[in-house]
């Protein structure tokens, strides 16, 4: 066993995550271990953080974690450790759909797409839009 001071690297405990995300935030993790120098005897289990007091768009630092008596960091009290963000909203599906919609109904006048579906037999085709010609009637052969 080594009796000097020793640097090692420490895993972080999230604590309080479910009540940040209450919130309606997502958790992003950003430091996952934090380098600690201490003498066994020191070293503590784990380094835990408390986020449920986080509030949207704000950080939890290096400063906001308590090191037991003893340990020290020789990380920048200013290092971002977790963050809660707002979700990302997803708005390119609903812009596809629209423009999708709008790519597959033909401008006002302009004739249907080669393979559309005709009227039933013997169903009247449907008006034109206003101020659009009607198609002349097919001559039959």
């Amino acid at each position: 066993m080594w009796t000097s001071m020793q640097w090692l690297r420490m895993k972080k405990f999230i604590k309080g995550v479910e009540l940040a995300e209450k919130k309606g935030g997502m958790l992003e993790h950003i430091l996952h271990t934090l380098e600690v120098r201490c003498l066994p005897k020191d070293l503590p289990e784990r380094l835990t953080l408390d986020v449920s007091s986080l509030e949207l768009n704000h950080s939890k630092h290096v400063s906001d974690l308590t090191l037991p008596e003893g340990v020290v960091t020789k990380m920048d009290s200013h290092v971002v450790v977790a963050v809660l963000k707002e979700p990302k909203v997803e708005e390119a599906p609903v812009a596809a759909a629209a423009a999708e919609g709008a790519a597959a109904a033909p401008a006002a006048g302009a004739a249907a797409p080669a393979g559309a579906a005709a009227p039933a037999a013997g169903a009247k085709a449907a008006a034109p839009a206003a101020g659009a010609k009607a198609a002349a009637p097919e001559k039959k052969k």
